[in-house]
């Protein structure tokens, strides 16, 4: 990302009166001009946030500029070492632990707040049994709040091993479910929020009853990164009036460092670049935009992105008028 799109980025933030979110398919956190880049953004008054994986040993500066973010994310999926490694590769448990105890370090000795926390795991088969221990660990660190994502499998992804929770079927499904309930009961008493999606829910549900054929093929979904599969469209797939309960086209644009412009972090469709196609203002309220916002409004001439989205549940279009309604009425009114 070069300097004149990192301004144009400010610039629409100020204007939205919204934050910076730098995460998604990478680690910010490798970029040799991360520093410089996170201080402009923090020190224009916008508020930032992070996911990182912490897999490299941050520099004083480095964290610093975290300590002042608005909030902190970081992923990885099990308290034990050797898995987290096998699963995220270059990780290390103790360098991502050792930079979040930095973190809180360098906020008590500054007299600032420790920004809120937040553990970001992909719930799969290999580490469901440790998800305890994990919520255990997580509130030792502080972390306020556990988001349990799917597992999805990517065109070129090579060497991975892992199931979707929704794929095991008799006592390992069984097994399963007991950890989340148990890890979920934990969370409750340690006072750390603790959700997974509730396409995940839906998934796993069908998954128990048996509503969902194994001897099905996925459908092709088109993601940022690439073609991915992930099965239940039986279950989760639209049906006719319906549409998703999303509002990502009105309230998340996501930026590539290219300046190509996505509504969402599922989406693979570039609705268009900063630069290319004008300013930032201008791509997100061209026809792409429009168009897209309109099809979720009315349920009418969704995609196949949209129609086979698992992160959205489906909801009738009157509910999603009224939440979209809801994000431009006066808060005083």
């Amino acid at each position: 990302m070069g300097p004149e799109l990192l301004e144009q980025l400010i610039a629409f933030a100020k204007k939205k009166d919204a934050y910076v979110d730098i995460s998604f398919y990478g680690d910010s956190t490798f970029h040799r001009q991360f520093y410089e880049f996170a201080s402009q953004i923090i020190d224009s008054g916008v508020p930032l946030v992070i996911t990182s994986n912490f897999a490299k040993m941050m520099s004083p500066e480095e964290i610093g500029v975290i300590a002042h973010c608005k909030t902190v994310s970081f992923s990885f999926d099990t308290h034990d070492r050797d898995k987290a490694k096998a699963i995220r590769k270059g990780l290390d448990l103790r360098t991502l632990l050792f930079n979040i105890l930095r973190v809180r370090a360098h906020c008590l000795r500054h007299n600032v707040p420790v920004p809120p926390f937040t553990l970001h795991v992909v719930l799969v088969d290999q580490v469901v049994s440790d998800l305890p221990n994990l919520i255990a660990l997580g509130a030792s660190l502080g972390v306020q709040n556990i988001s349990c994502n799917e597992l999805a499998d990517i065109d070129g992804a090579v060497g991975t091993e892992l199931r979707n929770i929704a794929d095991l079927r008799g006592e390992e499904l069984r097994l399963a479910i007991l950890r989340i309930k148990e890890a979920s009961a934990l969370a409750q008493r340690l006072g750390v929020g603790f959700a997974l999606s509730n396409t995940a829910v839906e998934r796993i549900n069908a998954a128990v009853t048996g509503a969902l054929n194994d001897s099905s093929e996925a459908a092709p979904r088109e993601g940022i990164q690439g073609t991915y599969y992930l099965r239940g469209d039986e279950v989760l797939g639209l049906q006719p009036g319906m549409t998703r309960q999303c509002i990502e086209p009105w309230i998340g644009p996501i930026l590539n460092p290219k300046g190509d412009v996505h509504p969402c972090c599922a989406r693979g469709t570039v609705m268009g670049n900063v630069g290319k196609d004008g300013a930032f203002e201008d791509v997100y309220n061209n026809l792409n935009y429009r168009k897209l916002r309109l099809s979720l409004l009315t349920g009418e001439n969704l995609d196949s992105e949209c129609r086979l989205c698992h992160m959205a549940v489906p909801i009738v279009p009157a509910q999603l008028q009224q939440m979209v309604a809801s994000l431009y009425r006066d808060p005083a009114s």
